[in-house]
């Protein structure tokens, strides 16, 4: 992140990389209290075996990550289950058709520089709190933790990380050319398109990165899409 931000909690994290598909595990040692950090709360490590990856060598730059630790599983089936129920059929509200699409929407926010179109293509807090969180918490201890402090801490960072990407990019009549997840993962009933870069051409014809966005996630029942979280960092 840019810049350090104070957060009520934060759970430290030993890292170490690689098990196949370069991503990054997480062995939970504490927690601390009124720290600054930014916290990753759904790293990854799907907690079923990925039916496919796109490999990444690269870590996340937050400073402190759940993550599934390496070498056992996270979940039980029954639990698998559960968060598969709960994610359901039902399309995502308002979600999008297409990667695509909700690409398009999030370039268009940012040349009105309306802040409240990038928020309506995010997840919403019922959707989080109902459907989603069980299949994005990989480690017992979130899922113990709960949906509220989770939401809370993705929330805030989100809020600030948009608040910049606003003043860097709004108003710069992008075209938007494609969204370029860094890994894709499965989790019960979704696909989770990780950390994609949102790639736009520039007034005068240059291909430009941006680099704003949390995971995009593929309602697997319906193919229909919405954003976790922006995050500014790669």
């Amino acid at each position: 992140m840019r810049g350090s931000r104070p957060l009520a909690i934060e759970v430290k994290a030993l890292s170490t990389r690689g098990l196949g598909d370069g991503c990054v595990f997480a062995s939970i040692l504490f927690v601390c209290l009124s720290l600054t950090s930014s916290i990753s709360l759904f790293a990854c490590g799907s907690p079923e075996s990925p039916k496919h990856s796109t490999p990444t060598n690269e870590r996340p730059q937050s400073s402190t990550e759940i993550a599934e630790p390496s070498g056992r599983a996270a979940f039980t089936p029954a639990q698998l289950d559960e968060a598969r129920r709960d994610v359901g059929d039902d399309p995502f509200e308002h979600g999008f058709a297409s990667m695509d699409e909700l690409g398009r929407a999030i370039v268009e926010g940012l040349n009105h520089k309306d802040r409240s179109a990038l928020v309506r293509v995010l997840v919403t807090e019922a959707e989080f709190r109902t459907r989603l969180f069980k299949a994005l918490a990989n480690h017992p201890n979130v899922t113990q933790s709960g949906p509220d402090m989770a939401w809370t801490l993705m929330k805030n960072e989100g809020e600030d990380d948009l608040e910049r990407a606003l003043a860097d990019y709004g108003g710069r009549e992008f075209k938007f050319v494609r969204l370029e997840p860094k890994a894709v993962e499965n989790r019960p009933g979704l696909v989770m398109h990780r950390r994609p870069s949102l790639v736009v051409e520039t007034k005068d014809g240059r291909k430009e990165k941006l680099v704003m966005l949390g995971s995009v996630l593929d309602h697997e029942t319906t193919h229909t899409f919405k954003l976790l979280s922006y995050r500014d960092t790669p």
